[in-house]
C-alpha cells in the first residue's frame, strides 16, 4: 500500500536529498513549500463529498515534501480561509520539525498559480523549479554563500538526469517512476518506498493541522 504522492519518487527529489546528505547546503534549517492555483468553481476538488479543499488536494504535495526532508513534525499551527462555510480554499501552516528545523507551506484553490520548494541550510539553498508535477525538469538550482564583503549567494545548476535515464521530458514520467518503484518492491518482496505507516503519519499530521486551524492554537504531535 502506497499513497500516490508521485513527486517523492522523481529524480529531482532524489538528487536534492543526496545534495543535502552530502552537506552542500550545510545543516538544513528551513523548508518553504507552496502549491496554489486558481481553480474553476465546478472543479471536482472543490466539493467536500469528493475529498475537496486546499489542504487535502494541493496540501498533500507540500506536506509530504516537508515530511520527506524534515521528518515528523513536533508541533503545527495553521490558518485557513473558508468559502460558503464548507471548504478550506486557502490554507497556510507553520511546522516545528526535529532538530530545530522550521517549515512553512501555503496551498490555495483561489490563488495565482505558484509551485515552489526551497530547502534552506546554514551555507546554501536548494530551489526546485517544479517540485510537484515535475514537468520537463532538467536541473536544480544550488545557491551557496558568496565571498565577502557582501556575501551575495552564487548560483549553480545541477543536472537532474543528465543521461535521460528517467525520460523527464515525458509529462507522465513522474507517474511512471512511482509505478515502477512500487512494482519493483512487489516483485522483489520488499517494503514499498512509502508504505502504510507513511500514509497514516501523513493523515495524522493533516488532522492536527485542521485542529490547529479550527482552534487557532498550536497542536503538539510529539
Amino acid at each position: 500500500c502506497t499513497e500516490g504522492v508521485m513527486p517523492r519518487h522523481h529524480p529531482q527529489h532524489l538528487l536534492a536529498r543526496r545534495l543535502i546528505a552530502d552537506g552542500l547546503i550545510g545543516d538544513l534549517q528551513y523548508i518553504y513549500a507552496a502549491c496554489t492555483a486558481s481553480l474553476p468553481s465546478d472543479y471536482f476538488r472543490r466539493f467536500p463529498e469528493r475529498g475537496g479543499g486546499g489542504m487535502v488536494d494541493l496540501g498533500a504535495f507540500t506536506l509530504a515534501a516537508i515530511r520527506m526532508y524534515g521528518g515528523s513534525p513536533e508541533r503545527v499551527y495553521a490558518e485557513e480561509v473558508r468559502r460558503d462555510g464548507a471548504l478550506d480554499h486557502n490554507f497556510a501552516a507553520m511546522l516545528r520539525m526535529p532538530g530545530d528545523v522550521l517549515a512553512q507551506f501555503e496551498v490555495g484553490q483561489e490563488v495565482c498559480r505558484g509551485d515552489a520548494l526551497h530547502l534552506v541550510g546554514t551555507t546554501g539553498r536548494l530551489v526546485l523549479e517544479d517540485p510537484w508535477f515535475c514537468r520537463n525538469i532538467r536541473r536544480i538550482e544550488l545557491q551557496r554563500q558568496g565571498p565577502p564583503p557582501h556575501a551575495d549567494p552564487v548560483s549553480e545548476y545541477i543536472p537532474v538526469d543528465p543521461e535521460d535515464a528517467y525520460h523527464c521530458a515525458d509529462l507522465y514520467a513522474v507517474s511512471r517512476i512511482q509505478f515502477d518503484a512500487v512494482s519493483t518492491a512487489i516483485v522483489n518482496g520488499e517494503a514499498a518506498p512509502y508504505g502504510r505507516a507513511d500514509a497514516v503519519e501523513q493523515a495524522r499530521v493533516v488532522e492536527a493541522l485542521f485542529e490547529a486551524a479550527a482552534k487557532s492554537v498550536p497542536v503538539h504531535l510529539m
